[in-house]
C-alpha cells in the first residue's frame, strides 16, 4: 500500500457542515486540518466549517483527494480479507506524526487518513484485525542498522511486536 497522496486534485464539492464531518472521517483536528490541508490558521479553517466564509476550492479539491485515497485503499484492504476470509492481520497503530514520518516514504498527510483506514477496518473485521502500537525504540533495536522500509515493518509486526 502507498501512502503518498496524489498530487493530482480532484475537484469535491461540500457544504459547510460536510467539511467537519469529512475531516473528523480523516482523523484530523481542525487545527491539522487547516495546517495540513488548508494551509491556514485554524480560525480560518473553522470559519469554513461554521459557513462563517466559503470554502476555498483548492481546499476542496484537496480534501476530495484525501477521501479518494482513502476509499481506494480501504477498497484495497476490504477485498484482500474477503479473498483471505480466514486471515488474521496486524496493523502498526501510529500514535504520532513523528513516528508515521520516521519512515521516509511517509507523506505526513496522510498519517491521519491511515488511522482511519486501520480504525474503520478494526470495526468491520473486530475478530481479525490486530492493531499494534507502533514502538520506535523497539523498532530500532531489531532493524540493526539496516534501511527502514515498509517492508521491514511489515516484516517487524509479524516477528517482534
Amino acid at each position: 500500500m502507498t501512502h503518498t497522496i496524489n498530487s493530482e486534485l480532484t475537484p469535491f464539492r461540500m457544504p459547510q457542515l460536510e467539511l467537519q464531518a469529512v475531516r473528523r472521517v480523516l482523523f484530523f483536528s481542525a487545527h491539522e486540518a487547516a495546517v495540513m490541508i488548508g494551509m491556514v490558521d485554524e480560525k480560518t479553517w473553522l470559519g469554513w466549517e461554521n459557513g462563517d466564509q466559503p470554502i476555498p476550492e483548492q481546499v476542496a479539491m484537496r480534501i476530495g483527494a484525501l477521501l479518494d485515497w482513502r476509499k481506494a485503499h480501504l477498497a484495497q484492504a476490504r477485498e484482500s480479507m474477503g479473498i483471505n476470509a480466514t486471515q488474521h492481520v496486524r496493523a502498526l497503530w501510529y500514535e504520532s506524526m513523528d513516528d508515521w514520518c520516521s519512515l521516509e516514504e511517509h507523506d505526513p498527510i496522510a498519517w491521519r487518513p491511515e488511522q482511519s483506514i486501520n480504525a474503520t477496518l478494526l470495526e468491520e473485521f473486530p475478530s481479525r484485525i490486530e492493531l499494534i502500537a507502533f514502538d520506535m525504540r523497539k523498532y530500532a533495536a531489531w532493524i540493526k542498522g539496516r534501511k527502514d522500509s515498509m517492508h521491514l515493518r511489515a516484516q517487524w509486526l509479524t516477528e517482534v511486536a
